[in-house]
């Protein structure tokens, strides 16, 4: 069973999608997934069965496959049910081949709506964005570190469907170095030990400051949420990820709340060419529009509450990108976050599978909505049996939304 809220929608489509027809090229399929606006149903229903009378191709399955195959245009609705990577018999898919070529499936468009102003940005979407964020010099001092840095950086693994999938970006954690000691604790990701984890670099800790002073100007004249921290923002962890061309990206997905806790404010510096951020309000309906954020070198984009929560975004890929004067075709994104002291490692609960359990919210579900829950990661092991333990826990905060575990000490 797939979560409500799961965080892989894009892998899943395009890996169900070649499980079925794995003598498709991954190019055709996410071509049909962009014509049909993302729902897998239409391309089911209109797909001939003389493109696929080899019933031995159905049962190929590669090895690998690298993510940078997977990019989704928009969100399926329906619920999913899968067993081994399979379509089990009571799936809402009705697999019904039509006689119309493959080539030729209803197209469906989802309509764009590109921001470029401030202003409109902070009307539309819970997000800030704010350009020119750094003097030149830093900036450029920062860009050429962070370029260093990456050099060492790590694609993600983790397990899909019976297979090992990497991740089409690199990317590496940094830890600020304070009183909680986050350096001498052991952090996860996609139910593995997160094993390259760094120390801010000066460049790192200059620019930290500046990001705290101004997302703490704008959040004092913001509403404070329900679950929402109401003290001080104090950056203290980044996730720094490099798209090294026009064709690298992001699926659409949700920021993991498991160190963050609910209601989380996150801050990315984009440096390098400029690329599309997209943004979705989960239980996206199609007379709505996707906004697309369009970020230069040197920008800052603010992720208000409830963005997580109720939105999804996305890098989106591009034909062509315009080549910046030092990083050429690279985009470098630098995402400062805050791990509050009740959702340090030490106070995120162990599913049976021995690993830390991950934070989640119901996104879709209406009569839980809203609701938080901790539930096992094991099943994106790479070397896993993709099950994991099934491991579910209603999650309990204070007024506040801190970890009521951290109190239970």
């Amino acid at each position: 069973m797939i979560y409500d809220n799961d965080e892989n929608d894009t892998e899943i489509k395009l890996a169900l999608l070649s499980s079925i027809f794995p003598d498709k090229s991954i190019e055709t399929l996410l071509e049909k997934l962009v014509e049909n606006n993302g729902i897998v149903e239409n391309i089911l229903n209109v797909n001939s069965q003389s493109d696929f009378k080899n019933e031995n191709a159905l049962l190929k399955r590669k090895k690998q496959r690298k993510i940078e195959e997977f990019i989704e245009n928009d969100e399926y609705k329906h619920k999913r049910t899968f067993v081994s990577g399979k379509l089990s018999s009571d799936t809402l898919w009705p697999i019904k081949m039509q006689n119309d070529s493959f080539e030729r499936s209803k197209r469906v468009n989802v309509h764009v709506q590109h921001l470029y102003f401030p202003d409109q940005i902070a009307k539309l979407t819970p997000c800030t964005l704010i350009h020119n964020f750094l003097g030149k010099d830093l900036c450029n001092s920062l860009l050429l570190k962070m370029l260093k840095e990456s050099e060492t950086w790590e694609r993600n693994e983790f397990r899909l469907f019976e297979r090992k999938v990497v991740s089409p970006h690199k990317s590496c954690y940094y830890l600020y170095s304070d009183e909680n000691k986050l350096l001498e604790q052991k952090f996860f990701h996609n139910g593995l030990e997160i094993k390259n984890v760094r120390e801010f670099s000066e460049e790192m800790n200059v620019v930290r400051l500046l990001v705290k002073d101004i997302v703490n100007k704008i959040l004092s004249k913001r509403e404070n949420l329900e679950y929402q921290y109401p003290g001080e923002w104090d950056p203290n962890i980044v996730v720094a990820n490099l798209y090294s061309n026009a064709k690298e990206n992001l699926g659409y997905h949700s920021d993991q709340l498991t160190y963050l806790g609910p209601m989380p404010t996150i801050a990315c510096i984009s440096l390098g060419t400029e690329r599309e951020f997209r943004l979705k309000r989960v239980g996206f309906e199609h007379n709505e529009s996707v906004k697309s954020i369009h970020l230069p070198h040197n920008s800052l984009l603010i992720m208000h509450s409830p963005c997580q929560e109720d939105y999804k975004h996305s890098i989106h890929p591009a034909h062509t990108v315009m080549l910046h004067p030092i990083s050429g075709t690279i985009r470098i994104s630098i995402t400062y976050r805050f791990c509050r002291k009740t959702y340090q490692p030490k106070y995120i609960p162990t599913c049976k599978c021995n690993i830390p359990s991950v934070l989640r919210c119901v996104q879709k579900k209406r009569s839980t909505k809203g609701r938080y829950f901790w539930s096992c990661n094991a099943n994106k092991l790479v070397n896993g049996n993709g099950k994991g333990c099934q491991f579910f826990q209603w999650a309990v905060f204070t007024k506040d939304g801190e970890n009521i575990l951290a109190y239970k000490e």
